[in-house]
């Protein structure tokens, strides 16, 4: 699933700037060892989340740039409303909740 950024964004791979617009969210991609990276990141920055993760716009945001295959830092550098919709899609998968197929027209906003 495509999700929308409502500005560009840049991060360096492999020593090249990359610029993307959108996240293509891949959740089969994610596996166990992907939540329990975010935690250790968590915990290392400080913020420990522990029972939590369904909680934490953070860790749900940073699994989110885990299935868009980006840097997880990158979430915080995205605008507030992105990073919080990237969280909101990333929950509802993990809570079993339908994703759309395709990011919505433009005017429109995701219905979760």
């Amino acid at each position: 699933m495509k999700v929308k950024l409502s500005r560009s964004t840049t991060y360096f791979k492999d020593g090249k700037e990359v610029e993307i617009d959108s996240l293509d969210l891949d959740f089969d991609r994610l596996t166990g060892n992907d939540i329990f990276e975010v935690e250790r990141e968590m915990t290392m920055m400080g913020h420990p989340i522990g029972t939590q993760f369904v909680q934490s716009s953070k860790a749900l945001a940073m699994l989110g740039a885990k299935a868009a295959d980006v840097p997880t830092f990158l979430v915080e550098t995205l605008p507030v409303k992105d990073a919080f919709k990237l969280g909101m899609y990333v929950k509802g998968f993990l809570m079993g909740f339908p994703i759309p197929l395709e990011h919505p027209k433009e005017s429109e906003e995701p219905q979760l």
